[in-house]
């Protein structure tokens, strides 16, 4: 059986990540502490990096299913590698954002070169 559809109940790769709060990120480096590790999974799909993504609130995209209860429009959570966690916005998101300048002026670690801020779908 394929592992990303099934019965209902199967426990099938969709169905599992439909049940988690939060998505781990491609680019989490132990030696880049200010790399992004997780977020939360109310993050716009449609877009596979962070740096390009707005945060869905349950109080404008209530039919996704991405929607957290208790994250409002432009609202999410982050965990960092070096294991702090906060609230972010979309702002925090865009190419100028928090994330973003990390990933651009942080060295060392595993991968060269910029951190990647790709999620894992």
């Amino acid at each position: 059986m394929d592992v990303t559809s099934g019965a209902e109940g199967s426990g099938s790769l969709d169905q599992l990540q439909a049940g988690t709060s939060y998505e781990l990120v491609r680019g989490a480096d132990t030696q880049r502490p200010t790399s992004c590790y997780a977020n939360t999974r109310n993050i716009d799909a449609g877009k596979a990096r962070l740096d390009l993504a707005t945060w869905l609130g349950a109080d404008s995209d209530t039919a996704n299913t991405a929607t957290m209860s208790g994250l409002t429009d432009s609202q999410g959570q982050l965990v960092t590698s070096d294991g702090g966690a906060r609230q972010s916005n979309d702002a925090d998101l865009s190419d100028t954002g928090v994330l973003a300048k990390a990933a651009d002026k942080a060295t060392g670690g595993v991968a060269p070169g910029k951190t990647s801020l790709r999620q894992l779908r």
